[in-house]
């Protein structure tokens, strides 16, 4: 029916169930204030494999109200939670509709005089979740809809962590039912990564409990603790979706039935991408009917792809890259599971030497594809360079594991049961066949009680090692190549090694560029116009291509470059990170511009820019790097990316906007980054990940988003960053994020001048329960008005350190000046749950202090609620106070 007929009907059928002017007039209040109609999903979003029983949803038949009609401006400043209401109570006495949200920045935060946000917290009276929350329990028939990544709901959380409680949601529905989330962006704010910190605390962005047929359906989320939470609830479809940047898991369904998640995309979550388990304290019996069907799954820097449980499941035509656990894990009791056509790359890159928590590198937690229970299928996966085992099985009782390939593993490729010294698994009715296992440490091996198991039709690498077995698994028509060679790439092997340097080694710029001036090619040569409008991305992959091996400089003229992706140069294998230009496993090549007016002004925010993977003394200097795109959300694509490289160079580097890092090492070795001069970057402006022997001078840093400078252990291999030197580099303006942020590894920061942050100008912090800061000296800096949010300070350290064996800290001869709370400050936050914590030294001596409103230094021990210091160690501590 059409828009304009359909309300003319609404209203007839209103006004003849009610009398006198009187009902006329209440009529007319809850008309809605637009009566613009929402365009319906197309045929073909229902056509896809796993939604053909998707609920279709009439939204161009519904009756809409637009919050802007009702006062909502969406400028990024004013609170909308009254309009928002508005909207609501309009629906609500209509019976249900659209509550339709055009583009803009809807920005949503507690009014702590209002008792409806207020809730008891172990006890203590604490806030609770944002909006609508338990004002508007028992939603039914309201459907919020968007135009797209550009109409954001912006979840703020102001004050300190102390005032929220446990799990604080943003957008948060209780009871609801049949209700949907369409075409729209959800964050949360202030920017941290940090789970269960002393300075901030967040909750989920979104979470639904009890809830029926519900629907999210191309919803944004970017930064929060929890991305998307369903609990005890039932039918719920999650479709098209974008998570990103969440401190906790990405999508969580526990404890739900028919839940489907499918076509999604996940990148750096800190702890799972997908949560799909049931507990039986909660529920005496399974969860049913989880579906996770074609997601596309980046990280996590802490936890695991995706972990399911209950009974009906099927897991089919995931794509899962570098998991810090597993990839795909069963989790509690699993029956009936279908796990078919999945591939996994670089899974349970916690199994490596240097993981302070070695109980992860176990198989339960870091296997790629661990398996148990009853009446499993795992047919057609592809399983890539695993750093632990490939496949785990534990016990299964009637399981056909079938047409599997596992390449290329550090471990085990397929291990039929435990450790030796494991209680045994048992296996019954268990039929191996056609699995293909090449080129794995060792490709297969069987421990356990074995009944009525036929391995069959196998291509192995090596010989299968049999350990302490009871019964007879047989092995039948088992082929033994010996030279097969893996289709799997290891671009990152040089990095699974353990880093042998002890100390900072003097980088030479002249032996990274030697030999690159042999051969210059000319990239007009090859047909770039240089004008601005062309897309010139063929004619900058021709002329890298024109390079001999032996390596060269393509020279780049003034002009502004536009590149757009291609298909053809766009992907590589065994990645689902895309990218403008690619340049892969080359060695001695220069991208040389003529300075800032030689200008590569890159299309697609969802692409990375120039990436270098894989390579050898590479180098781009004297370039100008942009985008004229922005969008609300991050989106993790840097514009000057090396993967997996070394001996690199990048110097004089003019950057500007921009949704992800300017500048990103990515498992990189020996690179030096000088002299550059990074704008209004949407993310980071310089990130280094899992990177050794790095140098960072000289540079200027402004108006980053997020920090500066970023320094962690989450890259394509999971590892600490050693050996970073960040000198002399002027950083002036965070909006949300720290000057510098380090997270991992051994790092100096010496001679930086840090000027106007949001958090603090040095950021310490422990994103998950991996890996840790190690030593950080912090030496004759300058922390001029840092740490504007008001639980952060000029140097905070909140949680970054592991056992006492680690955690070096020396901070001297600094100046801090300007300062709203503290000059130094440790806090420990609420009770850890990872194990004792502690510095192994912590000496802050010789700095000065102007106009510091806090303390000097101040060291917060207090983690447990009864006062006590509880298990927080240092064992060195020497503080000069002025």
């Amino acid at each position: 029916m059409h828009a304009n007929r359909l309300w003319n009907h609404w209203i007839s059928h209103v006004l003849c169930n009610l009398k006198g002017g009187a009902a006329l007039t209440a009529a007319l209040l809850i008309l809605p204030a637009s009566a613009q109609a929402v365009e319906n999903r197309p045929d073909g979003f229902y056509a896809r494999d796993g939604l053909e029983t998707m609920p279709r949803l009439n939204y161009a038949a519904m009756p809409v109200v637009n919050v802007k009609d009702l006062g909502a401006l969406g400028d990024g400043k004013q609170i909308a939670i009254p309009f928002f209401d508005k909207a609501l109570d309009q629906l609500n006495a209509q019976g249900g509709g659209i509550l339709l949200i055009p583009k803009g920045h809807y920005i949503f935060q507690h009014d702590p005089k209002d008792e409806r946000y207020w809730r008891m917290d172990y006890g203590q009276k604490k806030l609770g979740s944002i909006w609508p929350g338990r004002k508007y329990t028992g939603l039914t028939n309201i459907h919020f809809v968007g135009e797209g990544i550009e109409s954001i709901l912006e979840f703020r959380f102001l004050g300190p962590a102390t005032q929220y409680a446990l799990h604080v949601n943003g957008f948060a529905l209780f009871d609801a039912r049949h209700v949907s989330l369409h075409n729209l962006a959800l964050t949360q704010s202030p920017f941290f990564r940090q789970r269960r910190g002393g300075d901030l605390k967040f909750g989920n962005t979104f979470r639904a409990e009890k809830s029926i047929d519900m629907q999210v359906t191309r919803v944004y989320v970017d930064q929060g603790e929890l991305g998307l939470g369903f609990f005890h609830s039932k039918n719920v479809w999650i479709v098209d979706c974008d998570f990103r940047n969440m401190r906790a898991d990405e999508t969580k369904v526990d404890n739900c039935d028919q839940v489907t998640i499918a076509y999604c995309r996940y990148e750096e979550p800190m702890d799972d991408n997908i949560s799909m388990i049931y507990y039986t304290r909660h529920r005496p019996t399974p969860s049913k009917g989880y579906r996770c069907l074609y997601n596309t799954i980046l990280g996590p820097a802490f936890g695991r792809g995706f972990i399911m449980g209950g009974e009906d499941v099927l897991v089919k035509g995931n794509w899962i890259e570098r998991c810090y656990g597993n990839g795909i894990a069963a989790y509690g009791r699993l029956a009936d599971a279908r796990v078919l056509n999945n591939t996994m790359v670089r899974c349970g890159l916690a199994a490596r030497d240097g993981n302070p928590r070695p109980a992860q590198a176990s198989p339960g937690y870091s296997s790629t594809l661990k398996l148990g229970g009853r009446t499993i299928v795992a047919k057609g996966n592809r399983i890539y360079g695993a750093q632990g085992e490939g496949m785990h099985l534990r016990s299964l009782d009637g399981a056909n594991i079938a047409d599997n390939v596992i390449e290329g593993g550090q471990d085990l490729g397929v291990h039929v049961g435990g450790a030796e010294s494991d209680a045994p698994y048992t296996f019954n009715d268990i039929l191996l066949q056609n699995n293909r296992m090449i080129g794995n440490k060792l490709d297969l091996m069987l421990n356990g009680k074995f009944e009525k198991v036929r391995i069959e039709k196998t291509i192995l690498s090596q010989p299968a090692k049999i350990g302490t077995v009871t019964g007879t698994p047989a092995l039948v028509g088992t082929t033994i190549l010996p030279t097969a060679k893996t289709t799997y790439v290891d671009y990152y092997a040089f990095a699974r090694e353990p880093t042998s340097e002890t100390r900072q080694l003097p980088l030479s710029e002249e032996a990274i560029t030697q030999g690159m001036d042999a051969v210059t090619v000319d990239i007009r040569v090859h047909g770039a116009k240089g004008d601005g409008s062309a897309n010139d991305t063929a004619a900058l992959q021709k002329a890298i291509a024109a390079l001999p091996a032996t390596g060269g400089t393509v020279k780049i003229p003034k002009g502004t470059y536009r590149l757009a992706p291609l298909a053809e140069f766009e992907t590589t294998p065994f990645t689902m990170i895309k990218h403008h230009i690619r340049i892969l496993q080359r060695k001695r090549i220069r991208i040389q511009g003529e300075g800032p007016e030689s200008i590569l002004r890159f299309d697609s925010l969802e692409h990375q820019g120039l990436r270098f993977i894989a390579c050898e003394n590479v180098a781009v200097q004297d370039l100008a790097l942009t985008t004229d795109k922005r969008l609300p959300l991050r989106r993790n694509r840097a514009l000057l990316d090396f993967s997996g490289c070394r001996e690199v160079l990048v110097s004089g580097i003019a950057s500007q906007g921009g949704n992800g890092p300017a500048v990103q090492l990515d498992t990189t070795n020996r690179a030096i980054v000088r002299d550059c001069a990074l704008n209004n970057s949407g993310q980071y402006g310089i990130r280094i990940e899992a990177s050794c022997q790095v140098e960072v001078t000289g540079n200027r840093i402004t108006n980053t988003r997020d920090n500066a400078i970023h320094i962690g252990y989450s890259g394509s291999i999971l590892r600490d960053s050693d050996y970073v030197l960040v000198k002399k580099n002027r950083i002036d303006g965070t909006t949300e994020g720290a000057g510098a942020c380090v997270i991992s590894g051994k790092v100096e920061l010496i001679e930086n001048e840090v000027r106007n942050t949001m958090l603090s100008g040095v950021y310490v912090y422990q994103p998950g329960m991996g890996w840790a800061m190690n030593e950080l000296t912090i030496l004759r800096n300058r922390f001029e008005n840092c740490g504007r949010y008001e639980a952060h300070s000029g140097i905070l350290f909140s949680t970054p350190c592991r056992r006492g064996d680690r955690g070096r800290v020396r901070i001297e001869d600094n100046l801090f000046k300007d300062l709203v709370r503290h000059g130094v400050h440790v806090t420990f936050g609420r009770q850890m749950i990872w194990g004792p914590q502690g510095f192994y030294s912590f000496v802050v001596s010789h700095n000065r202090y102007e106009n510091v409103a806090g303390k000097p230094v101040f060291i917060d021990k207090q983690c447990r609620k009864d006062g006590r210091d509880g298990d927080i160690r240092i064992g060195h501590l020497e503080i000069d106070q002025p």
